[in-house]
């Protein structure tokens, strides 16, 4: 049988973070703390770099294991990345974007 113990640590509310604390009877570990997102807020922000981070991890996957032709995803990701600090232009944001507007339409 798993007991949890609800613990308010200071600070941890302020990043929207929970912690737990977890008894497990018998076991050699006696407590096992946990920390837990309390909610997730998906902004454009992170939507971005889930999306960009898939598609690297993706291509160097592929790449190790399929073929190393499609290590040039990966490579092409990091030269938008590059460029797109220059110039304000990003792919993804632009497509967030219009995925935006169209629902709010």
């Amino acid at each position: 049988m798993v007991q949890t113990v609800k613990s308010n640590e200071i600070g941890l509310n302020a990043m929207g973070l929970q912690s737990k604390t977890i008894f497990i009877p018998g076991s050699p570990f006696v407590v096992v703390p946990i920390l837990i997102k309390k909610e997730i807020n998906m902004n454009k922000r992170s939507m971005h770099d889930g999306i960009v981070g898939a598609v690297i991890t993706v291509g160097v996957l592929l790449g190790y294991y399929v073929a190393p032709v499609w290590l040039l995803l990966p490579g092409v990701i990091g030269v938008t990345l590059i460029q797109s600090a220059f110039t304000g232009f990003c792919p993804v944001y632009y497509t967030l974007d219009k995925l935006e507007t169209s629902k709010q339409a």
